[in-house]
């Protein structure tokens, strides 16, 4: 990648002697990922398909965002940086955490109540899940400054009621 040398901090001209190239690029080699960097997202996601490739997990595939072990019965969506796991045994979840653990920096919610800044409430006795995502409305309400109306509104618009008749 390549800086215009006007844009790098003086420390930093002064630290690598870079100071006497006025109006000239600085060249950079990124070897890894990069806030900000358009291409950060596919480094990021090469180096996890390396780093879990050598603990026999891979991409599935027909659906790349879902990954499943070569041996174990344990498969994971991941979106972003949210991993949802399916997973038989306490030892194949702790195998695919390790795995992690040994790279990156994680935090694991064995319940299920997070994914993707939702809110997840399991009724696994009634088969089925309630998703929320508590505070949204209101912080978005506010982020936006919008005003409460002077009186109720039920819809978008404007609507008339349609009569249908034999004729």
């Amino acid at each position: 990648m390549k800086i215009n040398s006007d844009k790098i901090p003086p420390e930093i001209q002064h630290e690598y002697n870079t100071a006497d190239l006025a109006d000239a690029y600085v060249y950079f080699d990124n070897r890894k990922g990069m806030y900000g960097l358009k291409e950060a997202g596919i480094v990021a996601w090469k180096e996890l398909v390396h780093h879990l490739k050598l603990y026999g997990y891979e991409v599935m595939r027909l659906t790349t965002g879902m990954w499943k072990h070569q041996t174990k019965p344990t498969i994971f969506v991941l979106t972003v940086d949210d991993f949802g796991i399916k997973y038989c045994s306490d030892r194949d979840l702790q195998h695919l955490l390790q795995a992690l653990r040994d790279r990156y920096t994680i935090t694991v919610d064995t319940e299920g109540t997070q994914y993707c800044g939702m809110t997840l409430e399991w009724h696994y006795d009634k088969g089925y899940v309630d998703v929320s995502m508590p505070g949204y409305v209101n912080e978005a309400l506010h982020q936006l400054q919008h005003r409460a109306p002077s009186k109720p509104v039920h819809a978008l618009h404007q609507w008339k009621i349609i009569r249908y008749s034999r004729n």
